[in-house]
């Protein structure tokens, strides 16, 4: 994760059963600079209640190390880039298309509740054993203030450049928008088996995107996933994108009315 280190454990239940789970602890050299972060993603997680969505179980204190523990629920598949980079040859259209459902439904169900993950992609979703999609690693989500749609970061810290919106890349602002933009990229992540999203050099990438250059359309993406919902995502200007509704709308309209692949 973005400051914590990820263990599978067992969770001895009241009932005498062992339930797998996974542990999310900070770092040692991390302790007391992310506190404050990993208390916040313990408080965003702990309502999120959705089968899309990583559900953590708890937190305690391991007396060993002093630190702070997340007790997540384990998902045995591990972070869907992976899962794409080893399952190519039996993953078709249809099933891709699928899992980019999914994560838009969990998605959708974020932005309800005024968070912005701010750290979407491939490598932050994971996959159950039955083959579902599972939002993960919450550490840099934040809840929008009522008075406000969007959440300003003063933090000079890396973002995830790649996935991040122009104006997250410029002004360091979020909104449901620049998920919307991350989702973009991680649908073009899933129609190219995991791999890295580099439009260009890091410095360059704020003019490439104002100019207009975009990720072009996976060899094995349909030209109406690549238009109908990538592309939507990826306006310069964000009040012109997608939200996860219509997304979710989108993909209703395309799956009833059109043949998918083409």
């Amino acid at each position: 994760g973005h400051y914590g280190e990820v263990y599978k454990g067992f969770y001895h239940k009241y009932d005498g059963t062992l339930q797998p789970v996974a542990l999310k602890m900070l770092k040692r050299s991390m302790c007391l600079k992310y506190h404050k972060e990993f208390e916040e993603e313990y408080n965003i997680m702990k309502d999120l209640k959705h089968d899309n969505i990583v559900c953590v179980i708890g937190r305690c204190t391991t007396m060993k190390v002093s630190s702070q523990v997340l007790v997540l629920e384990y998902v045995e598949k591990g972070s869907l880039r992976e899962y794409l980079q080893k399952n190519q040859a039996r993953l078709g259209v249809s099933i891709l298309v699928k899992f980019g459902y999914e994560i838009a439904c969990g998605m959708n169900f974020l932005a309800e509740k005024h968070i912005v993950h701010r750290d979407l992609a491939s490598r932050n979703v994971l996959v159950t054993d039955d083959v579902h999609m599972k939002i993960g690693d919450f550490g840099l989500s934040r809840t929008l203030c009522p008075e406000r749609d969007y959440y300003r970061s003063d933090e000079n810290k890396e973002l995830p450049a790649p996935w991040c919106a122009p104006e997250a890349l410029e002004k360091r602002t979020f909104t449901e928008k620049t998920d919307v933009w991350s989702y973009g990229v991680t649908m073009w992540e899933i129609f190219s088996y995991g791999e890295n999203p580099n439009l260009c050099e890091i410095k360059n990438l704020w003019m490439e995107l104002h100019d207009g250059r975009r990720l072009e359309k996976p060899d094995i993406c349909p030209k109406k996933v690549y238009g109908f919902i990538m592309q939507h995502c990826w306006d310069y200007y964000e009040q012109n994108r997608s939200n996860f509704r219509t997304i979710l709308d989108d993909y209703r309209v395309m799956m009833t009315n059109y043949q998918i692949i083409e």
